[in-house]
């Protein structure tokens, strides 16, 4: 009495490539969910005054002056706003997480 229906075996190939898919995208998940592979940074707004460390040419004094100030480990500042009525701007300072 034949089968219902018709079964035809699979090739192996195409299970193999199907499971090398699953395996190489698990790796490539697990790589990228990794912590210590990508630089992690905070950022926090500062109201700073001085603003004659804001020239350009002031850079590493403005960098030492605000890690004195707050203790953070800063790795790169930029200006939001300067505000020359107050004599004051909010720098964007983001600091490097250990």
């Amino acid at each position: 009495m034949p089968l219902p229906f018709s079964f035809q075996p699979q090739p192996y190939f195409e299970f193999i490539f199907i499971g090398g898919i699953d395996i190489v995208l698990l790796v490539l998940a697990a790589v990228l969910e990794h912590q210590k592979l990508f630089k992690k940074e905070s950022v926090t707004l500062i109201q700073y005054d001085n603003l004659e460390l804001l020239q350009p040419f002031n850079k590493a004094a403005l960098q030492q002056d605000l890690k004195q100030r707050t203790g953070l480990n800063i790795s790169r500042i930029s200006i939001v706003k300067i505000d020359f009525t107050k004599a004051s701007a909010q720098l964007r300072v983001y600091c490097k997480e250990d």
